[in-house]
């Protein structure tokens, strides 16, 4: 036992689960009963070695074991121990209060010296503000738990506080520094079978099908499905379902359709609910893609997917239905404080005012998720929306909009649709003289202001504006008059007798 114990830093908190378990395993439970210690170091065990289902039977014994046992220094960390294994295993069901409850209830039964269990109750604190949408707070802890662990030696939940903050900065669209936490808690895993590495397999392979790095990615998530495989964790599906993905972008059609179909089976059957929208997500870009929209449409409805459900309406012509179901769930996603779920919902406004023939107004939101996009290096999200979106793209390129990072994403459709470069490169006008119907009364307001002789931060402050608003007005209409200054704006508008409109 004296082993297991490590020195104050118990095995299965640096990783080394299976010889404790095994130990554990052919021991009588006349012994375990006798020792309730026992219980509760195979309840960590079997935890950490991805076996939650069997966690609550080895706590169930252990406090029954400590009821009959009698009472000595050590009983309060063990029932502490206890309950924050009760947190973490509340987690899965999402049961904040009972996760809230247990972990603090553990740390006030914790000994001071058993750093290691604190920091796991401290990180199941963590996931309650994650839970909550307190990204900040949660941000804070997880930090905390990184720093506690690697002082105390408890690897496992120094890596998982990691994967909590890599997907943190995941879904504040900061994929570099993502990347870099996830490969960090990557290279903390001594084991590289360790079934922890799961979820940071999985993270990161997004990541990468993101940048387009679709080798890497599909290792990665390979990667995750197979550990997963051997534990009783949803990710294994999640890994799934980005291979699908990938199988799309490589017009691999039929391979998506069979694996999307064994990952849905698999959901319904080992009741992964938290799978089953990501799963419905895919399921209908690939349905509509066949033109099987009735069924995308229903698919879409049932699963409450508000994006795929805009798809499901331009498929079907009800442009307006899409328009103001995607609004109404931008706005929610903005103030729910989602930046991923908003730059998301920005690419599908774009492609509905698109299909309305809204094309300014497509363009302005284009740029608005071209701003969100370029720190994250983002590239499938804009190429993944096909043709429709290489002419958007380089319609914005005419407009010196983004022009770097525009013609990076240009490229890479260039790669993916040779065969259709020449009719994007058409669909960037050609400049011929705007007439004043080509610019938006706010443009025309502030090329009025200009003329002035007012300064950026004068217009913002007039037209009760942000400074970056105005500088943005004011690159649309250096594009569409193809001019650099704003002397060259004014002279160019005079010519054109936009200011006597």
């Amino acid at each position: 036992m004296r082993l297991i114990e490590g020195n104050g830093t118990p095995l299965y908190f640096r990783g080394e689960m299976e010889p404790v378990v095994r130990w554990l395993q052919a021991q009588p439970h006349k012994v375990l009963n006798a020792y309730p210690s026992l219980w509760v170091t195979f309840a960590w065990a079997l935890f950490i070695a991805g076996q939650s289902k069997q966690v609550s039977a080895k706590l169930l014994a252990a406090e029954a074991a400590l009821g009959h046992a009698p009472i000595t220094s050590s009983t309060p960390d063990l029932y502490g121990q206890i309950a924050t294994l009760w947190s973490w295993s509340a987690v899965s069901q999402h049961n904040i209060d009972v996760i809230h409850s247990q972990a603090t209830r553990a740390l006030e039964l914790l000994s001071a010296d058993n750093q290691p269990a604190r920091t796991a109750a401290h990180c199941a604190l963590g996931v309650v503000l994650l839970f909550r949408n307190e990204r900040a707070g949660a941000r804070r802890a997880f930090s905390e738990v990184v720093t506690t662990g690697q002082s105390n030696g408890n690897m496992m939940f120094t890596v998982a506080a990691s994967i909590a903050l890599a997907g943190i900065e995941a879904s504040d669209n900061q994929l570099r520094s993502a990347a870099d936490t996830y490969r960090r808690a990557l290279q903390m895993i001594t084991d590289p079978d360790h079934l922890i590495g799961c979820e940071a397999h999985l993270g990161l392979a997004r990541i990468l099908y993101e940048w387009n790095e679709l080798d890497e990615a599909e290792f990665h998530a390979l990667k995750s499905s197979k550990l997963a495989a051997r534990s009783e964790s949803e990710n294994g599906l999640g890994g799934d379902v980005l291979r699908a993905r990938m199988m799309l972008a490589r017009e691999d059609n039929d391979s998506a359709v069979s694996l999307l179909a064994q990952a849905s089976v698999a959901a319904k059957t080992k009741l992964f609910t938290g799978r089953m929208q990501e799963i419905a997500e895919v399921q209908v870009v690939e349905m509509l893609r066949r033109g099987e929209v009735s069924g995308a449409a229903y698919l879409a409805t049932q699963q409450k997917l508000p994006l795929a459900q805009a798809k499901a309406f331009l498929a079907q012509g009800n442009g307006s239905a899409a328009f103001s179901i995607i609004d109404a769930h931008r706005r929610a996603m903005v103030e729910k404080g989602y930046p991923n779920e908003v730059l998301k919902a920005l690419v599908t406004q774009v492609m509905t005012l698109a299909a309305l023939d809204r094309r300014t107004e497509a363009i302005q939101v284009l740029n608005e998720a071209l701003v969100l996009a370029e720190p994250g290096e983002y590239i499938r999200i804009f190429v993944d929306e096909g043709i429709v979106m290489a002419k958007l793209l380089a319609e914005a390129a005419s407009q010196a909009i983004k022009p770097d990072y525009v013609a990076k994403l240009l490229s890479v459709f260039a790669l993916q649709e040779p065969m259709k470069q020449s009719e994007i490169t058409r669909a960037a006008p050609q400049f011929s003289a705007p007439t004043v119907e080509s610019y938006s009364p706010r443009e025309l307001e502030i090329l009025h202001l200009m003329q002035q002789g007012r300064s950026n931060q004068e217009i913002s402050e007039r037209l009760f504006l942000s400074l970056s608003t105005v500088k943005w007005h004011n690159q649309n209409i250096f594009g569409k008059l193809q001019v650099q200054r704003r002397t060259e704006a004014v002279a160019r508008a005079m010519e054109l007798k936009l200011f006597t409109a």
